[in-house]
């Protein structure tokens, strides 16, 4: 059974853990690392419920996606058009 942590331990120690897991970007394993001691030494499952409980996530990783390349397996004017969107369709006027 998991050891019982109050909230006063909780608090005690939540500037540090804020700023292990969020400021200084660890994962949540190495910040439990840090944090253990002989009467702090809470879950995994505890931590994540308290970090949702003080409402903080880390931020996520937004990248740019990668750059889409098409590859060309024919240069006909049918297999594509000038902007590589696709086949060329020409539209019959009418009158």
């Amino acid at each position: 059974m998991a050891p019982t942590i109050t909230s006063q331990q909780w608090d005690e120690r939540k500037e540090e853990i804020l700023r292990l897991y969020i400021g200084d970007g660890l994962a949540l394993k190495p910040v439990m690392r840090a944090m253990r001691s002989e009467r702090f030494d809470p879950t995994e499952s505890q931590y994540r419920t308290r970090l949702k409980k003080w409402q903080r996530r880390k931020p996520r990783n937004r990248r740019q996606p990668a750059p889409v390349v098409e590859s060309v397996t024919s240069k006909s004017p049918v297999a594509s058009n000038e902007t590589g969107q696709g086949p060329r369709t020409q539209h019959a006027l009418t009158s």
